[in-house]
């Protein structure tokens, strides 16, 4: 525990530092997060043989071209450079059978999907209007729903959520993380009301806790999703940059579906 808490004291600043200044300084240091943590989901399937350099040459591509500021699923340049992924990595498959199969390719393409793409709409988030201050609620969704949880569970959890995937995990520590994280975003609001005019009204209010609490239950999915890939895979952690944490995607299994959700209701709710 001392541990987790010395590197949890060391990581939130510099974390809080690339979010606070955003533009390129948010890009490039997520763009470094994602090729750690594409690295890190490619050797967990090290019986595998994904073709890692095209998953970072692509990660690059996406975060520093213009592709980053279109993050709509529908954009035509995100749709092109995916399908350029598909092509290439394919192409190699062909070119160099049976050395790589369709496997090792699904292991590429779904890697970089799952890792890059999801870590890119916490700048999604950030470029919304007000999201410098929106933001923050990806972390509260991600993080506030650990917290909650764990202590929800500890003192009143009874009934196991998956034992079979996750059996420290209850019923009652999800609800409790569920509506911990939610009242917490109620009160994040509360404290920066007078900066953000969705704050200033009950609808706001309303629109806020409804989004964190759905993007909550979306963070125990991600967390269950990265304990499952691990259980495949065989893996303890993802990896040990995070001493106490694990890896980066152990970190931030949750923020890789937290980010999305609060972007696309935070998107939806406000039209």
């Amino acid at each position: 525990m001392k541990t987790r808490i010395i590197s949890s004291v060391v990581l939130f600043p510099i974390l809080a530092l690339m979010v606070v200044i955003g533009g390129n300084t948010l890009v490039l240091g997520l763009m470094l997060i994602s090729l750690i943590g594409l690295y890190e989901f490619y050797n967990a399937f090290s019986s595998y043989k994904p073709i890692r350099n095209i998953g970072y040459i692509f990660t690059v591509l996406f975060y520093l071209g213009d592709f980053i500021f279109k993050l709509n699923s529908t954009s035509y340049n995100f749709i092109l450079l995916v399908i350029i992924l598909i092509i290439i990595s394919l192409t190699i498959m062909v070119m160099y059978y049976p050395k790589y199969n369709i496997i090792d390719i699904m292991i590429t393409c779904f890697g970089f999907l799952y890792v890059s793409v999801l870590f890119s709409y916490i700048i999604g988030v950030r470029n919304l209007e007000n999201g410098n201050w929106l933001v923050w609620l990806v972390f509260i969704c991600a993080w506030g729903n650990d917290t909650f949880a764990y202590f929800t569970g500890v003192f009143l959890g009874k009934t196991k959520l998956v034992p079979k995937l996750s059996p420290k995990k209850t019923v009652e520590g999800a609800i409790g993380g569920i509506i911990g994280s939610a009242l917490l975003a109620v009160l994040y609001s509360l404290i920066v009301k007078m900066n953000v005019e969705l704050f200033l009204s009950p609808k706001g209010y309303l629109i806020i806790a409804f989004s964190v609490a759905l993007s909550s239950t979306l963070a125990i999915i991600g967390d269950l999703s990265a304990s499952a890939v691990k259980r495949f895979t065989s893996v303890k952690d993802f990896g040990n940059i995070i001493p106490g944490h694990g890896g980066i995607l152990d970190r931030f299994d949750s923020v890789l579906f937290t980010a999305p959700a609060i972007y696309t209701l935070i998107n939806f709710l406000l039209k």
